[in-house]
């Protein structure tokens, strides 16, 4: 069997109205594990909590499955592909920064999400003279 191409996946998402089962999350944890490049995501459950994070598709369904429970299934799932970990880094926290308010200038201390530590791209745009805004 050949090894899908996802140097052409500009994008992944899945949503429901009614929520995402534990089976099927598991089930794209399990068949994507090993196939997907570095990429960036972007969890929403039905409480309105968000989780952003970095790495391939079977680690975005990983980490949906952390926060799921009976009364909080996930809602939506968002995942693009980067061209490496570093800009992965850095594309986790241009989707921690969309969090971002008055009370919490870095959108990962904002309680709308379940995230509870910078991402490393903070650091990598301070070092590449981008914006952290």
């Amino acid at each position: 069997m050949a090894k899908p191409n996802y140097s052409t996946t500009k994008h992944y998402q899945l949503s429901s109205a009614f929520g995402i089962s534990n089976q099927s999350l598991t089930e794209l944890k399990n068949k994507s594990k090993n196939k997907s490049p570095d990429g960036s995501y972007t969890i929403i459950y039905e409480n309105g909590k968000k989780y952003h994070g970095k790495g391939p598709i079977s680690r975005m369904a990983e980490s949906a499955l952390r926060y799921t429970t009976n009364d909080n299934e996930v809602k939506s799932l968002d995942w693009t592909p980067a061209k490496n970990a570093r800009e992965a880094f850095k594309d986790e926290h241009t989707r921690m920064q969309t969090d971002k308010n008055d009370i919490s200038p870095q959108g990962y201390t904002n309680p709308v999400n379940y995230n509870i530590r910078q991402s490393p791209g903070y650091n990598y745009k301070l070092q590449d003279g981008e914006s952290v805004e």
